[in-house]
């Protein structure tokens, strides 16, 4: 009676206690998870879309992407046991390509085409994707130490983002050497937020295993569909936008005003 009064007075507790007697799967976490996810992915595909001034041929690649890794994903082949080098193919692939295609003369192109205004408004999917982890390491289903708990403050950027936005592209008063440390400071959170996802598929069944002892509960999250779209594609996506803008801030004088240019 006396654990019954506790878990009615604390949610915390009914968590915990719910966690301990039964498993949770895709189909038993809170919608509005798996929502603010999907929400996520649509947002940062439109957005990019927008800024490549709606380019058919990176929508087909991309949701060709999208489909590969969500089907990939969906059969367990990321969260295959025993083998955990499986996780960077997620990530790896897109990156090394976009990037060695960025720097042929069609990808200088499309580059230097691309609308910074979107790529930098494409950065408040940080502010769905971190509550997401959050609510996903609530239910041991990621270490807390990928949330904002812990040592993961990627959603700075998305905090920031509004700022960086309207003074640097609405008011045009931000110098853009400051819009340039603000898109550096946005990859190196990507970098220690990836450097403690790959730290945890390589160690999933140490680090999470403890929290998941006796409870039944999915191992780790981002190895497994739809989560492993995060890598898969949300990282990736932020990631150029950021490198996008990089090259596109590149010719403008440091230390003078954001320039015309920038407000296409």
């Amino acid at each position: 009676m006396t654990s019954r009064f506790l878990s009615q007075g604390n949610p915390g507790i009914a968590i915990s206690q719910n966690l301990c007697t039964k498993e949770i799967t895709m189909s038993t976490l809170p919608f509005y998870i798996p929502l603010a996810f999907g929400v996520s992915i649509v947002l940062a595909l439109y957005l990019f879309y927008r800024a490549s001034g709606r380019s058919r041929g990176f929508l087909l690649l991309s949701l060709a992407w999208i489909t590969l890794q969500g089907f990939v994903s969906w059969t367990g082949f990321y969260a295959a046991p025993g083998k955990p080098l499986r996780f960077p193919l997620l990530l790896m692939p897109p990156v090394v390509l976009g990037l060695i295609y960025s720097y042929t003369p069609k990808g200088r192109r499309f580059f230097s085409t691309l609308d910074i205004r979107s790529l930098t408004l494409l950065q408040s999917i940080r502010l769905l994707v971190e509550p997401v982890l959050y609510w996903l390491a609530v239910y041991h289903l990621v270490p807390r130490a990928m949330t904002f708990e812990g040592k993961n403050f990627d959603i700075l950027t998305g905090l920031t983002m509004p700022i960086i936005y309207y003074f640097g592209f609405v008011r045009k008063t931000l110098p853009t050497w400051l819009i340039i440390i603000w898109n550096w400071m946005g990859i190196v959170l990507l970098a220690v937020v990836v450097s403690i996802g790959v730290s945890s598929a390589l160690h999933a069944g140490q680090t999470i295993a403890a929290a998941n002892a006796g409870a039944g509960l999915s191992s780790f999250a981002i190895q497994q569909f739809p989560w492993a779209l995060l890598p898969g594609f949300l990282v990736p996506t932020a990631f150029f936008a950021h490198v996008a803008s990089l090259r596109l801030l590149a010719g403008n004088a440091i230390g003078s005003p954001t320039p015309g240019v920038l407000s296409q």
